[in-house]
């Protein structure tokens, strides 16, 4: 990844997290926080960089005897989840970024689509898919791939964080899945974010939507997740 890129990310996370830059390893205390559930652990590494947002100054000598034996390089989730034995875990979800800061070129066949295209996507949408997609926080123009009938089979935008991030949510139709339709929305997505200033952001739980991530050439640079600990 270029340095520009990376320094702009890592810049982008400590606004975030509130601080004034990412150290090694930092642990904070806040109870609510950007890296992850109000009132959890939340870890965020990103770049070769851990910080762990704490809710009380109780849990910081814990949480930093816990993770003072996790190597920073290689760092895994599940490595830090071995650390710090949690009664629930939310995550780990991989962060995506474009390695530099170069355009993307438009897909043909995309549209901007309209708010009633989107609630009617959504709706179709079962509550685990909508979930993962975020299509329901989305807040930019939404791109859209139609079918012959001019039904939209897959659905694109982004919702604006702070620290001029572009957060991408993404949702196709089971049934048009691994045809491209996805690749071509997110494509388009991406470039709108890119063309606005913003820095897109993709964050990926399950195989397939770190697939589509690589596919469009985008690189994982960490992970993000809340820990509700064991007593």
């Amino acid at each position: 990844m270029q340095t520009e890129q990376a320094e702009r990310i890592e810049r982008a996370w400590a606004e975030l997290a509130s601080i004034p830059r990412l150290e090694p390893r930092q642990i904070i205390v806040r109870s609510r926080s950007m890296l992850g559930r109000e009132g959890w652990v939340a870890v965020l590494f990103v770049g070769g960089r851990l910080a762990v947002a704490v809710p009380e100054h109780a849990l910081v000598a814990r949480v930093e005897d816990a993770l003072s034996e996790v190597p920073l390089i290689g760092m895994t989730a599940e490595a830090v989840i071995s650390a710090l034995p949690s009664v629930e875990v939310l995550g780990p979800a991989a962060l995506f970024y474009l390695p530099g800061t170069g355009k993307l070129e438009q897909e043909p066949n995309v549209v901007r689509a309209a708010r009633a295209e989107l609630d009617a996507f959504r709706r179709a949408l079962s509550e685990l898919d909508l979930d993962e997609s975020g299509l329901r926080d989305v807040d930019s123009d939404v791109f859209a791939v139609r079918d012959d009938t001019s039904a939209p089979v897959a659905m694109c935008g982004y919702r604006r964080w702070p620290a001029h991030i572009a957060h991408v949510c993404i949702g196709t139709a089971p049934d048009h899945r691994r045809l491209g339709a996805g690749r071509r929305v997110a494509r388009a997505a991406i470039a709108d974010a890119i063309g606005n200033g913003l820095l897109p952001q993709w964050r990926a739980k399950p195989d397939p939507s770190k697939a589509l991530a690589r596919s469009l050439g985008l690189e994982e640079w960490g992970f993000q997740m809340s820990l509700r600990l064991a007593d």
